[in-house]
């Protein structure tokens, strides 16, 4: 990938999955060389190495996303410290 194209891929990554239509909030390397292929920033569907040595070049450390169990109760954070005391 040159130069421009990082950049566009840099903007991509900067907004959520969702935005462009995907059904997760995540993103993942896949889904990067899909939605950048699809958006035409790349000519053809480039390898998932190919997209994490690009975030390489460009200072992007690239790791694994984490979910975390949340509540939407108000009371959550309050419970949970004191089950963990």
């Amino acid at each position: 990938m040159d130069e421009t194209a990082c950049e566009r891929m840099r903007a991509i990554l900067h907004e959520s999955p969702r935005s462009f239509g995907k059904s997760t909030s995540l993103w993942t390397l896949r889904l990067v060389a899909e939605t950048c292929f699809t958006l035409g920033v790349t000519s053809h569907l480039v390898s998932v190495e190919s997209i994490r040595r690009a975030l390489k070049r460009m200072g992007v450390s690239w790791k694994r996303a984490k979910h975390w169990i949340t509540s939407p109760d108000p009371q959550y954070a309050l419970k949970k410290t004191n089950a963990i005391d």
